[in-house]
């Protein structure tokens, strides 16, 4: 792979840009051809997952959860205990990635599979409605609804984060050997830089972020290092976290990041990349699918597993923590109403009110393998050790007493 070509300074970058925009036309279709300039939505929803079922970058889920009571009401057997977390894809069918490829459920219940090899990455889907997959032997993948591979590529070591998607159809991802990619929907490559490390660790999922000047930044925390590049893979700044990442990074509307660290602190970066603030959360991270999910108010929800679910507030202030009989794991989402979902080691569903009070637990029969996804209809699914792929909705109302 080739590494992107380095712009001297800031001000170069700015008057290349300039220069580009005046001499190419902007790209907007699902299809952009390899170095084209792109138009991007402001702000940070990077992924248009989040339209089609999944959670978006900030942890917020895009629908709301049927019902005020709820139950399991679908169980399928999957065929290996390790699987990704589902995905709704078109047409309202689920999909999960598994040891032994894909495994798509219709919405009448009959289930197709793609021998694709082993699949460790949640798919995610492209606004064209096909479906990207990362295989464990470094192969990427788009599919089309006939699970027909219409475009593939395969990479010099292997993907092992969810891909950040961007509006006009190009894709980035961090490959394990450090290398952040930048593909168009073709699977073309737009760029490939590799990023300076320290120590071993993989990195954590990109994220976007928009700075002072209204333009589109990739942010990722490899290591103890958070990275800021442009979208044509120039690495625009780099510091030093103190503390080795646990957490994707998550972006606000100002630009200022958030993220976890093994040893249970909440950093607080400003948008000029300077670390505002150290919040001890007092547990450690051991779980690799630690999420920070934010709430409409700016707070975040995070769980501890020595102490329960922390919703912590914009000024690293602590506003409650829920606990069970069981400690809690690194997956967890809210709802548009403010409600957190989150799982617990008894394999349980609890769903958090606001104010941090317990309003329900859903046994799930298994541990939860990722971050609930809300369907269109309102049910939600997720995958467990099980291993299952478990669907859960509202509790069935008794049917009215006969008056004969």
């Amino acid at each position: 792979m080739t590494r992107a070509p380095r712009i001297a300074s800031r001000a170069t970058l700015v008057a290349a840009g300039l220069t580009l925009l005046a001499a190419l036309p902007i790209a907007s279709a699902d299809h952009a051809a390899p170095g084209a300039l792109v138009r991007l939505r402001s702000g940070p929803a990077s992924s248009m997952a989040m339209e089609l079922g999944g959670p978006r970058r900030d942890g917020r889920l895009a629908r709301g959860l049927l019902g005020a009571r709820h139950r399991v009401i679908e169980r399928v057997a999957l065929p290996t205990r390790r699987s990704t977390p589902p995905v709704e894809w078109t047409e309202d069918r689920i999909v999960v990635g598994t040891a032994n490829g894909l495994l798509v459920r219709s919405p009448d219940g009959a289930l197709q599979t793609a021998a694709l090899g082993p699949v460790d990455v949640r798919p995610a889907v492209l606004p064209s409605g096909e479906l990207l997959v990362a295989t464990r032997d470094g192969r990427l993948i788009v599919l089309t609804l006939e699970l027909e591979a219409r475009a593939e590529r395969r990479l010099e070591s292997f993907v092992r984060t969810s891909p950040l998607l961007l509006d006009d159809g190009s894709l980035v991802v961090v490959a394990s050997d450090h290398t952040l990619l930048r593909l168009d929907s073709d699977l073309s490559l737009l760029f490939a830089t590799k990023l300076p490390r320290l120590v071993s660790a993989l990195p954590e999922p990109p994220a976007l972020a928009t700075d002072a000047e209204g333009l589109a930044r990739i942010v990722i925390a490899d290591g103890e290092r958070l990275h800021v590049l442009d979208l044509f893979g120039t690495l625009l700044s780099s510091i030093d976290l103190g503390e080795r990442a646990a957490s994707a990074p998550l972006v606000d509307e100002r630009g200022d990041v958030r993220l976890l660290t093994q040893s249970g602190t909440l950093l607080d970066v400003t948008a000029a990349r300077r670390v505002r603030r150290r919040t001890s959360l007092e547990g450690r991270i051991v779980d690799p699918s630690a999420t920070l999910a934010r709430a409409s108010d700016g707070s975040v929800r995070v769980a501890i597993p020595t102490r329960g679910v922390l919703a912590i507030g914009a000024d690293g202030s602590e506003r409650w923590v829920a606990s069970t009989d069981a400690p809690f794991h690194g997956p967890l989402g809210v709802l548009p109403d403010d409600e957190t979902l989150a799982f617990d080691r008894r394999g349980r569903l609890v769903v958090i009110a606001p104010d941090g009070t317990i309003r329900e637990r859903v046994e799930l029969g298994g541990v939860a393998s990722g971050s609930p996804m809300i369907a269109r209809d309102g049910t939600l699914w997720a995958t467990t050790d099980a291993p299952e792929l478990v669907q859960v909705g509202p509790e069935a109302r008794p049917e009215p007493a006969s008056s004969d």
